[in-house]
């Protein structure tokens, strides 16, 4: 079960949380599954299975079991979350040229980023630190709290250039955090390094 030495610059890959929501199974029967081999996995350097989109459709296939929609779509969802539409302009500016990559939704407040990501997991999640209806600190724990949403990669955003509130954003679970105002390459940049790794 060693890493592939070689992944392709697209292929997605999957923590076995991932997996188990993606094809509505439980998380114990993927780590059966890898455990005995029927799906191929590899370990991080931290000792963590990760399995590769290739391996999710050939078990699949070889199962006979349905695919799921997610695993035909190749766009990456973001949800970006802010109460400036400005921000997300920008976000959404530098992402441009990459319409065929991205799939990305735009939501004013904590609250409802929530019910979005109940509805429709995202690959990714930029998020302003400062929102006045359940802010960014919360919704952050409560993401990173959930052991079927803990894996999801949060870019935070702030205006607050106190180190404290960077260090605070990132205990709650955040990723990353870029400080306004934005740079349109490095929230290029970050954004694809989140949703690639």
């Amino acid at each position: 079960m060693n890493a592939p030495t070689r992944l392709r610059a697209d292929e997605k890959v999957f923590t076995p949380v991932g997996v188990a929501r993606l094809i509505n199974v439980h998380v114990k029967s993927v780590a059966n599954w890898i455990r005995q081999g029927r799906l191929q996995a590899y370990r991080t350097p931290g000792g963590h299975h990760r399995i590769t989109r290739t391996a999710v459709l050939r078990f699949l296939n070889e199962q006979k079991m349905p695919l799921p929609e997610a695993l035909c779509e190749a766009r990456r969802r973001i949800l970006i979350v802010d109460e400036d539409p400005n921000v997300s302009e920008i976000v959404e500016a530098a992402l441009s040229g990459n319409d065929d990559r991205y799939e990305v939704t735009t939501i004013p407040n904590g609250l409802e980023a929530l019910i979005e990501i109940g509805r429709h997991l995202p690959d990714l999640i930029v998020m302003d630190c400062f929102m006045s209806q359940l802010n960014g600190f919360e919704v952050c724990k409560l993401i990173k709290g959930n052991p079927e949403r803990g894996h999801l990669r949060i870019l935070s955003l702030s205006g607050d250039h106190n180190p404290d509130v960077r260090e605070k954003i990132m205990a709650c679970g955040a990723d990353a955090v870029l400080l306004k105002p934005l740079d349109l390459v490095e929230v290029r940049r970050q954004i694809e390094a989140l949703i690639e790794d």
